[in-house]
């Protein structure tokens, strides 16, 4: 496996294991807070799941490729685009709201708790360029994948 794919691979491990971090912990997370201020608190369980899903598929893929391989990846970053963009429009709705779920899910992990520090990321330009980061965090990824879609199409010139 390339070193750049390794580098997927292991972003995927930390992505899955933040997933089941916010089921199990949903309580204090943001996302979990964005859906039920709408009603709609199942949503963010659905969301997660599939993520994981996602996540899942894209691993075993990675770990041992297969002719779908490419696409399940590249769909993965694709999701990591659009939930952020979906996260960040539900942020704008209650930037207080959330910035108070933020600090309290620091302060019950023990984490340092810096309003100066919340009071930069909550702000319109803090979370466009979080969700600008993350894009081409994704991008990045994308672009990883794509250069090495040899790995995939290797796996699909083996099983014929």
């Amino acid at each position: 496996m390339p070193k750049s794919l390794i580098f997927v691979l292991v972003l995927f491990i930390w992505g899955s294991g933040q997933v089941l971090d916010s089921i199990v912990r949903y309580s204090i997370k943001i996302d979990y807070y964005l859906w039920e201020s709408l009603g709609l608190p199942w949503v963010f369980f659905a969301i997660q799941f599939a993520s994981l899903s996602l996540l899942v598929a894209a691993l075993t893929v990675l770990w041992e490729p297969r002719p779908l391989g490419l696409k399940i990846c590249l769909a993965q970053a694709g999701w990591m685009t659009v939930y952020g963009v979906i996260s960040t429009a539900l942020i704008f709705r209650d930037i207080p709201g959330v910035r108070e779920v933020y600090m309290l899910g620091r302060e019950i992990r023990g984490l340092s708790v810096r309003p100066e520090a919340a009071d930069l990321i909550f702000t319109s330009n803090g979370i466009w360029s979080t969700l600008i980061f993350s894009v081409i965090f994704a991008l990045l990824i994308a672009l990883i994948v794509w250069q090495q879609r040899w790995w995939f199409i290797d796996a699909e010139d083996a099983a014929s």
